[in-house]
């Protein structure tokens, strides 16, 4: 069962989840040296279960705060510098079109049905989770693969995503066309 209040996805942040790999490193290092979840736990003042899911799931607090990962990193002696130096960031390859965008915000509305997030997919495809973010943010659009591959993931037919982004768009067209003609006509 899903949870009742469940929170908005996350977007993928390259940034965020580099620093977080960071830290998940230094925790991993911890862990080679011979300090248990329950150790790693205390230092950064979180329970040991975290620190499992952390490392089972290899990710951080992606869905943390920022102020989370400021507290984790000093614990681990990481500099704030560290934890940005040669961050990637993502950059969309050409200006998204509407159609992309409302292709975009149907792969969302699905991912959120699946209770999954862009790391989830990532984890689950051959595609980077920046390139899952550049998809799902609109700033990029899904390629026949790309489409084929996500929607395996949320389990949804690609093309029940294209006729919905579709007829979503159709509908906000007629709505601006009417509004434009109730305004031309006032």
């Amino acid at each position: 069962m899903k949870k009742a209040n469940k929170q908005r996805m996350a977007k993928y942040d390259p940034e965020n989840a580099y620093a977080w790999n960071k830290i998940l490193s230094a925790i991993r290092d911890l862990r080679t040296e011979g300090k248990t979840q329950k150790e790693i736990a205390q230092i950064l003042g979180v329970n040991k279960d975290t620190i499992s899911r952390w490392l089972s799931e290899n990710r951080g607090g992606e869905r943390s705060t920022f102020g989370m990962m400021i507290r984790c990193a000093r614990a681990l002696k990481i500099s704030v510098d560290e934890l940005l130096e040669d961050a990637p960031t993502c950059k969309p390859q050409k200006e998204p079109t509407s159609y992309d965008k409302e292709v975009a915000a149907t792969l969302e509305r699905y991912t959120k049905t699946a209770d999954l997030t862009i790391t989830d997919i990532a984890n689950k495809t051959s595609l980077t989770p920046i390139e899952v973010n550049s998809v799902f943010a609109g700033e990029s659009p899904a390629s026949p693969t790309v489409l084929k591959d996500i929607c395996e993931v949320i389990e949804v037919g690609a093309t029940m995503v294209l006729k919905e982004a579709t007829k979503s768009l159709n509908e906000k067209i007629e709505r601006d066309t009417a509004a434009d003609a109730e305004e031309r006509s006032a």
